[in-house]
């Protein structure tokens, strides 16, 4: 039995569009997939479903579920290709937030790389950019199915995770941070370089009542502190 993901289901859909006719459609009209696709974002504001509770029960099963990516083709990626836009995260925040489920707690992760600048100056952005690219998809695939991932700009990410346990982030940040350091460590290698970077990583976990801008504080400080505590390491502030 073939299996179908969320490019078969636009397709269906499409297809459909022959017998029901939606407005804007001549009588038995059928569009293709990108024409449907292009007529739901003119329909729709994204930002507004992107607030909906249903978009993330959505995301949150396309999570779980990756051969079948309901929502992957929806929001623009990185300058890089690999994670969410930074333009994203602010107001997912939000959304997450008020759909959390009741007593459930969201974590946030906010990181970047020690070291990185003396990559940049010493063997230029080419190299840089494949080191971004290095660090970003180890931090998708080890929290990217449990959470929203977003390059805020150079080498900063942030991870939004609803209901996650404060040990099982903890477990999970400290997982991300030691498989950046072994993956550098091998990448350094490979490539004759001098500097092998590491990542500080912050987290804090917040209820649905928490102000986002008190998360985003608290999670600011764990990550800074982490950098003061001597960097390669997690910090988490929950109060």
């Amino acid at each position: 039995m073939r299996r179908c993901d969320g490019a078969d289901l636009v397709n269906l859909l499409a297809a459909s569009t022959q017998f029901y006719q939606p407005r804007g459609l001549r009588s038995s009209r059928q569009v293709d997939s990108k024409t449907l696709i292009s007529m739901l974002r003119a329909a729709f504001r994204p930002a507004d479903i992107e607030k909906d509770e249903l978009f993330w029960k959505m995301k949150k099963w396309e999570r779980a579920n990756h051969r079948y990516p309901l929502l992957k083709r929806w929001r623009d990626l990185d300058p890089l290709g690999v994670l969410s836009d930074q333009r994203y995260w602010e107001s997912d925040l939000h959304a997450i937030l008020k759909t959390l489920e009741p007593g459930a707690m969201l974590a946030v992760f906010k990181m970047d790389l020690d070291n990185f600048k003396a990559v940049n100056d010493k063997y230029g952005h080419t190299v840089g950019d494949e080191a971004i690219r290095l660090y970003s998809r180890t931090v998708l695939d080890i929290i990217g199915a449990v959470g929203e991932v977003y390059r805020r700009g150079g080498d900063e990410i942030i991870v939004l995770a609803p209901g996650l346990s404060e040990g099982g982030a903890r477990e999970l940040a400290e997982k991300t941070r030691g498989a950046i350091e072994a993956r550098f460590r091998s990448w350094a290698r490979t490539g004759g370089l001098d500097y092998r970077p590491t990542a500080s990583i912050g987290l804090t976990l917040a209820a649905a009542d928490r102000p986002a801008s008190e998360i985003l504080r608290l999670v600011d400080d764990a990550q800074r502190r982490a950098k003061e505590l001597g960097k390669n390491r997690v910090v988490v502030m929950n109060e």
